[in-house]
C-alpha cells in the first residue's frame, strides 16, 4: 500500500511555483451494504460472511474496507442494527458479531501473506436509537473482535477491526447532538472509527470561512459537526465520500480541512475516499446516479480529494494521510 502510494504517475500539477508528480491512485478496496448476517453453522456450513471473506482473501484485499449494518436500533435487551435488504431485519450486535468473525476467518484461511486488512464495520446516523449507549455497545463489540482475532493462533498480523460510521446531516433530522453522543460513546472504550459520510452544502473554495460553528448545513448541522466526527471527536477518523464527477465533493471536504486549520489549529488527515461506482451499476441505481453525477470511478474519487487538498498550502501537507481508496457496493 506503502508502494502504491509513492509511485507518481506521469502527471504533472503546480502548487506554489513548484511543480509536482500526482501520485497513482493507491488500489481501491470494496466496502459494503451489509445485508447478510448468515455465519453457517461451523464446521460444516461455512456460511456467506466466510465465503464474502475468503473471496476477499483470495483477491488480495488489502486495506480499508467498510461494511455498513444500517441503522442503529435497540431491540430489549440487545443493541444491534436494521440491516439493509427487504424489510430491514433487525439484527442484535451478538449475531453481527459472529457473522463477522465468519468473515476474518475466511479472510485469514485465503488471504496470502503481504496482505493487510483493516475491516471498519459501522451503522448510519438515521433514527432515533442513535444514542450514547449504543456506540458504547457498539465499541465493545469491536473490541471482543480483536480480541477474538488476537486469540491463538493469531490472525493479528493480517487482519483488525475498527468502528465506522455514515454520519450524514440529512439522515439526522433532529440536529447534531445524537450523532456525537453516539461517537462520544463509541471512543470511550475502543479503537477509531471511520465517519464514511457527506458533507453536504459544505463551501466550496472561495466562501468566506465563519468562525465556530461555522457555515449552516442541514437540520441544524454546522461544518463544526463533521469536523466533530471526522476529526474532532479523539477516536475520529475519516474516508469522506467523494461521489460528484465534477469534483464538488472533494472541494467540499478540502474546504472543510482549511477551516479546520484556521479555527481548530489543525488540517483534518483524511485517510482516503469512498466512492460509488460499484454501488451505481445496481439497476435500482443506475437513473438516480447518472441523473445527479454521483459516479465516480475509484480512481477519480481519490485523485480529486488529493487535487483539492494539494490545492491549497494549507491543506497540501495532508495528502501524507491519504492512505485508501474504497468503493461502495451493494453485492454481499
Amino acid at each position: 500500500m506503502i508502494a502504491s502510494l509513492l509511485a507518481a504517475a506521469w502527471v504533472t500539477q503546480t502548487l506554489g511555483g513548484q511543480t509536482y508528480a500526482a501520485p497513482t491512485p493507491p488500489s481501491a478496496t470494496i466496502s459494503r451494504y451489509m445485508s447478510t448476517v448468515d455465519g453457517g453453522s461451523p464446521p460444516n456450513v461455512t456460511g456467506r460472511m466466510y465465503d464474502i471473506g475468503c473471496n476477499d482473501g483470495r483477491n488480495r484485499i488489502n486495506g480499508l474496507e467498510v461494511m455498513s449494518f444500517g441503522q442503529p436500533d435497540f431491540v430489549s435487551p440487545d443493541y444491534g442494527a436494521d440491516i439493509f435488504g427487504t424489510g430491514a431485519p433487525f439484527e442484535s450486535i451478538y449475531t453481527i458479531k459472529y457473522a463477522v468473525s465468519r468473515y476474518l476467518h475466511g479472510y485469514w484461511d485465503c488471504s496470502p501473506t503481504g496482505v493487510f486488512l483493516t475491516l471498519a464495520i459501522g451503522v448510519n446516523n438515521r433514527g432515533s436509537k442513535v444514542n450514547n449507549p449504543h456506540g458504547a455497545a457498539w465499541a465493545d463489540m469491536v473490541n471482543q473482535l480483536n480480541n477474538f482475532i488476537a486469540s491463538p493462533p493469531s490472525w493479528a498480523t493480517q487482519e483488525r477491526v475498527v468502528g465506522a460510521i455514515d454520519a450524514e446531516a440529512g439522515y439526522a433530522a433532529t440536529g447534531p447532538s445524537s450523532t456525537r453522543a453516539w461517537a462520544d460513546g463509541y471512543t470511550g472504550t475502543a479503537t477509531p472509527f471511520y465517519n464514511a459520510g457527506d458533507c453536504p452544502g459544505c463551501p466550496q473554495p472561495g466562501s468566506t470561512m465563519l468562525p465556530i460553528p461555522g457555515t449552516p448545513l442541514q437540520n441544524g448541522w454546522y461544518q463544526d459537526d463533521i469536523w466533530y466526527m471526522s476529526w474532532g471527536n479523539i477516536g475520529a477518523l475519516a474516508v469522506p465520500e467523494i461521489y460528484l464527477e465534477d469534483g464538488t465533493s472533494a472541494r467540499e471536504w478540502e474546504q472543510l480541512s482549511l477551516w479546520a486549520l484556521r479555527y481548530h489549529n489543525s488540517a483534518i488527515g483524511y485517510q482516503g475516499s469512498a466512492t460509488e461506482h460499484d454501488a451505481c451499476m445496481t439497476p435500482s441505481n443506475v437513473q438516480y446516479c447518472q441523473t445527479n453525477h454521483l459516479n465516480n470511478t475509484r480512481d477519480q474519487g481519490w485523485s480529486q480529494l488529493w487535487d483539492a487538498e494539494n490545492g491549497d498550502p494549507g491543506t497540501a501537507s495532508s495528502t501524507g494521510s491519504l492512505h485508501w481508496s474504497t468503493d461502495w457496493s451493494w453485492t454481499n
